[in-house]
């Protein structure tokens, strides 16, 4: 799972915000479970209201937009949903699923 946190003007949501070496290598493991006939799922989570859909910000790791596609083509399953924070008395006590969001690869 990764939280999207980078919005552009355009509506379209981003991940990651900087160089993630630590996401790259987690999409390389992804792809080794797919490639062993295992199920495996990138899930984007996504807070913030103004995001239309999730691509790779290849403008700023171009190494991590490239492992995306490399796992989304080997048969990793990539997901975008919106998320709602529960909260009681101010303090967050789960996150709800609540709109899917294409994934521009």
């Amino acid at each position: 799972m990764k939280q999207v946190t980078l919005k552009e003007p355009d509506g379209h949501g981003y991940f990651p915000d900087s160089v993630s070496v630590r996401g790259t290598k987690h999409l390389h493991s992804l792809r080794v479970l797919a490639e062993q006939g295992e199920r495996a799922v990138l899930l984007f989570c996504v807070a913030h209201e103004g995001i239309a859909d999730v691509a790779a910000a290849a403008h700023i790791d171009a190494t991590y937009a490239a492992a995306l596609a490399e796992a989304s083509a080997s048969g990793v399953e990539v997901l975008a949903y919106g998320i709602d924070v529960e909260r009681e008395q101010g303090r967050p006590i789960g996150v709800g699923l609540t709109r899917h969001l294409p994934v521009r690869l």
